[in-house]
């Protein structure tokens, strides 16, 4: 009990040490107090910024998608892939080189393509359907340009899936798309 007697003797008294002890101890309570504040709005400001991004990049990847489902299900050529064939596609390399050709602008030097196994030859048209997926990083105001190329390709069937993931502070992030093409087998 002594000692703290002794410290509140020392925080009562009326010395020069006491008055300076107490001014610094309450500027260092000021100081963490603004420090930690600080800390607060920086992370609540980051938050809310990652929302933002996010939904904005929702949003953008949902108007283009939705732009390219309307435009191909408009096309008259859509319902018959044969007719887009011109010149045949007669192997899925030619496709590969096409599309990471349409999507090198807009997905940087290196997007990644896979192609998926052929589905079943169509008898009436003689064509064969391959699913492909795509992805690369591109900044939000890319995806329309990448779905406007990807469009513009004779083979391309649909697109079945997009999805943007945009990360702060650029608001760039990784594109994913998958879709289907046409191909027409060498008899």
């Amino acid at each position: 009990m002594k000692p703290v007697r002794a410290i509140l003797r020392f925080f009562r008294g009326s010395s020069v040490k006491a008055a300076l002890f107490r001014g610094s101890i309450a500027a260092l309570l000021v100081l963490v107090t603004v420090w930690w504040l600080q800390n607060v709005n920086m992370e609540r400001a980051t938050r809310i910024h990652q929302v933002r991004v996010d939904t904005e990049g929702m949003i953008l990847a949902s108007q283009a998608f939705t732009e390219l489902q309307q435009t191909l299900a408009e096309n008259a050529a859509f319902r018959n892939p044969l007719e887009r064939l011109v010149p045949p596609i007669t192997a899925s390399a030619d496709v590969q080189e096409e599309i990471l050709r349409a999507a090198a602008d807009s997905l940087g030097s290196s997007p990644l393509l896979t192609l998926g196994a052929s589905g079943p030859t169509r008898r009436e048209d003689k064509v064969e359907s391959v699913m492909f997926s795509l992805a690369g990083t591109a900044s939000p105001e890319n995806i329309s340009p990448l779905i406007d190329r990807l469009n513009r390709l004779p083979f391309l069937v649909r697109v079945t899936a997009l999805a943007f993931a945009p990360e702060p502070p650029s608001g760039a992030g990784v594109v994913t798309l998958s879709g289907e093409f046409y191909v027409q087998p060498v008899e």
